[in-house]
């Protein structure tokens, strides 16, 4: 009777138990399929919320896809001007290498302004270079060297060196009469002012023929006591700043146009992307059309002030418009300016005598 009491009193015990996992477990299962239910009608919720979103993102009200539309061509400008003037900053700045030289003198090859970290113009990195190409054009198309030096009149040269003379000669025959000619054990020394003042009179009357054969053997041998490219190579390498100081005077106009000429022609290229992107919405096309109005806009600007060379006119009827390089339109005024900031800093007297 026991083993049956107990068998009925555990299996009383394990109805009971499996009555309170078979509830336990229903709940648990009720519960889950609540919470599964709620979480699918979250899911849902969300997944209809995320898609109105993204339908209104790619569908945009049409004021505001005609906003987005308009803008393209104002910053295709705004990115045409900005690399213009950043690429003109770096043509003439910083004079000197600015940077870090990691590897001294390895850090940078021979006339190249960008460095292992750093930047210096190109202009003047490139000074030497430039300067005698400047000076080899110079010499060659524009002027004759040798032609200048015969163009001196030497009585005129005779009387500008006169005053120059005058001080040198009564050095001169100063320091040779106390030490040579006339010294204190002499009788001559009570005659030195008389014989001091002919040979003062002697050399001023020879001074025009002196001037004249000195200019003339000068020509004769100008190549060999006379450099003008190693004068004004030597001038601007050592004045880095002068060089700028020429090309920013001289191309001050151009210089402008070729600044504000990137927004321009970024404006006028920026409808191409336009239409470009209407039909081609793609992430690239936006960056690439960049790099695009930054190149076109700097050869247009610069195919603009250098060509046509001759001036071209086209018959408009009531009008002839003329098609010339901007700066060949201003050649004797650009001219001018040059002819004036080189005589007057590089080719002057002084510089050319003690060269």
């Amino acid at each position: 009777m026991v083993p049956l009491s107990l068998l009925k009193f555990v299996g009383r015990d394990f109805t009971v138990f499996a009555l309170y996992t078979a509830i336990l477990l229903h709940s648990i299962s009720s519960s889950c399929c609540a919470w599964k239910d709620t979480e699918e009608k979250e899911t849902f919720e969300r997944d209809a919320i995320f898609s109105r979103l993204l339908k209104e993102n790619e569908y945009p009200s049409k004021t505001i896809r005609a906003l987005q539309y308009a803008s393209i061509p104002i910053i295709s400008g705004i990115v045409g001007f900005v690399t213009n003037w950043i690429a003109l900053k770096m043509t003439f700045f910083p004079v000197e290498f600015w940077g870090i030289e990691l590897l001294g003198k390895y850090s940078r090859c021979k006339d190249q302004p960008i460095g292992c970290i750093g930047w210096q113009g190109i202009v003047p990195t490139k000074a030497g270079k430039m300067a005698m190409m400047s000076v080899r054009l110079m010499t060659e198309k524009v002027f004759n060297v040798k032609e200048i030096f015969l163009r001196i009149d030497p009585s005129k040269a005779a009387i500008h060196m006169k005053a120059g003379f005058s001080q040198s000669v009564g050095h001169i025959v100063d320091e040779i009469s106390d030490g040579y000619m006339i010294s204190k054990d002499t009788k001559w020394k009570i005659t030195e002012s008389v014989i001091k003042a002919q040979v003062k009179e002697w050399v001023f009357e020879a001074l025009p023929s002196f001037t004249e054969a000195f200019m003339s053997d000068l020509v004769d041998n100008l190549d060999d006591v006379f450099d003008l490219e190693d004068m004004c190579v030597t001038e601007m390498v050592k004045n880095k700043m002068l060089l700028n100081a020429i090309f920013l005077d001289v191309g001050r106009k151009e210089l402008i146009f070729i600044r504000n000429s990137g927004f321009y022609f970024g404006f006028a290229l920026g409808f191409i992307q336009l239409l470009i992107w209407y039909f081609y919405p793609t992430g690239w096309v936006l960056p690439a059309f960049g790099f695009v109005v930054g190149y076109a806009t700097n050869f247009l600007a610069l195919k603009m002030i250098f060509k046509p060379v001759e001036p071209y006119y086209v018959d408009l009827g009531c009008y002839k418009l003329k098609l010339q390089g901007l700066f060949l339109q201003r050649q004797k005024q650009a001219s001018y300016s040059f002819a004036r900031k080189i005589v007057g800093t590089v080719m002057h007297s002084e510089k050319i005598w003690h060269a």
